[in-house]
């Protein structure tokens, strides 16, 4: 969800994988988009030891810290992405879900407090 629509191999350090991980204030500014729509977010992160792609169990919480499901290695979240998750979304929840990237997260004056 966050950045690339995939994965790309990078060949560098454990995680020979590239998820389009987002900067923290970028993942939450997005998330805060997503969940003002009635979407509730669950984020995931790259294990820094293993480069398994681990996520949260809590929705619409990013810890500072997590631990990897498969090695127990705690990261320190400082990028991150997530998934978008809803029990019964609306016609408007999935329009917006199917837009692009620049439509869905543009940054325009006032479309996110903090």
């Amino acid at each position: 969800m966050a950045g690339s629509k995939g994965s790309t191999p990078t060949g560098r350090g454990p995680n020979p994988f590239d998820y389009g991980d987002l900067p923290r204030a970028e993942l939450m500014r997005r998330a805060q988009i997503a969940y003002r729509l009635g979407w509730d977010v669950r984020f995931k992160f790259t294990c820094v030891a293993c480069g398994m792609r681990c996520a949260f169990a809590d929705l619409n919480k990013l810890w500072t810290e997590g631990e990897c499901s498969s090695c127990g290695h705690n990261t320190t979240v400082v990028r991150g992405g997530f998934m978008l998750q809803a029990f019964k979304p609306t016609r408007a929840m999935m329009v917006w879900a199917a837009s692009p990237d620049e439509i869905r997260f543009q940054d325009v004056p006032g479309s996110v407090d903090f």
